[in-house]
């Protein structure tokens, strides 16, 4: 190997890496096949020399016993690489990570339409998606990064949450404590363990809602442009109970995928956020959190104005 030989080798590797990194910030694994040829060539090309070293310091005795050890540690090292790789991936196909067993458990129950899951976790793609749930209708999968801070009103209604098991520690904030702990919460832990699941520890936190009957329209009226109004009879009041139900809505929009929409509702003096669950070319779906049935009319607001072609009414009983 001469020395145009090595610059040779050296302007293609990083001529190479340099035009992979100008195309995409995201290189795949097959993006390095082509680098494998010169790869194989620069280590035959190594083992050659320090062969050819080991000769020439100490005969033709002392270059085997120079050549034994380093051909032996090249071929442990490259032994061990590759069972590495092997057992990295099979070991990763096989077993799931503790957000996706506990996002399986949390999915468990059906029927998922009406139901909000609240995460603090990066999902995996296989963990909420409505191909594999529920093809028709999805539950609302809200993502946060503090779930006490940033939605601890409906983080109360919700039927599912999900944080890392280091939320709970000491010198964390204690309202994940009160979460985990409330009365009507089961808490379920997923640790990782040797062939059963991988990642971090993580806290599945249910609270059971039952539904009381199956969900029903609720007529309403348009009041102005991008304001509508459900009556209150439709939207609750109607379960037979003297004890005030909960309700939640699921209104769906006219409007093309791509569009920015924010749908809100006013029940009395409290306005909550409507959840996008579901989205298709010309139209959307989005669920409240869940509020005691109301005893006026609920105000809609969609804005910018688009219009409203469904109203959904879901009531429910806490599980006791």
């Amino acid at each position: 190997m001469t020395t145009s030989d090595v610059w040779i080798m050296l302007t293609f590797f990083g001529g190479y890496v340099a035009a992979l990194w100008l195309a995409t910030r995201y290189p795949k694994p097959p993006n390095w096949l082509i680098v494998a040829p010169v790869a194989a060539l620069a280590g035959a090309w190594l083992i050659v020399f320090l062969v050819g070293a080991a000769r020439r310091a100490g005969g033709p005795a002392g270059w085997r016993r120079a050549a034994a050890p380093v051909l032996v540690l090249l071929v442990a090292t490259a032994v061990s690489v590759k069972v590495q790789a092997v057992h990295r991936t099979v070991y990763d196909e096989n077993v799931p990570l503790t957000v996706d067993e506990a996002a399986r458990v949390a999915g468990a129950r059906k029927p998922l339409r009406g139901r909000t899951f609240v995460s603090e976790l990066p999902l995996g793609a296989q963990a909420f998606d409505p191909r594999t749930w529920d093809s028709a209708f999805v539950p609302t999968v809200i993502r946060t990064e503090d779930i006490p801070a940033e939605l601890s009103a409906e983080a109360e209604t919700a039927d599912v949450l999900l944080f890392a098991g280091s939320r709970l520690g000491p010198d964390q904030d204690p309202a994940y404590r009160e979460l985990a702990a409330g009365a009507e919460a089961t808490e379920q832990r997923f640790e990782p363990g040797l062939f059963r699941l991988r990642g971090e520890p993580v806290i599945l936190v249910r609270r059971r809602f039952d539904p009381i009957g199956p969900p029903s329209q609720a007529p309403f009226a348009a009041t102005a442009e991008g304001r509508y109004q459900i009556d209150s009879r439709a939207a609750g009041g109607s379960t037979g109970s003297l004890e005030p139900s909960l309700v939640s809505l699921e209104i769906a929009i006219r409007t093309p995928s791509r569009d920015a929409v924010d749908v809100a509702i006013d029940a009395g003096d409290l306005r909550f956020p409507c959840r996008l669950t579901q989205k298709g070319r010309q139209r959307r779906r989005c669920l409240t959190p869940r509020f005691f049935e109301p005893r006026e009319p609920v105000r809609v607001i969609v804005e910018p104005a688009r219009e409203v072609i469904d109203a959904t009414v879901f009531r429910w009983r806490r599980h006791d």
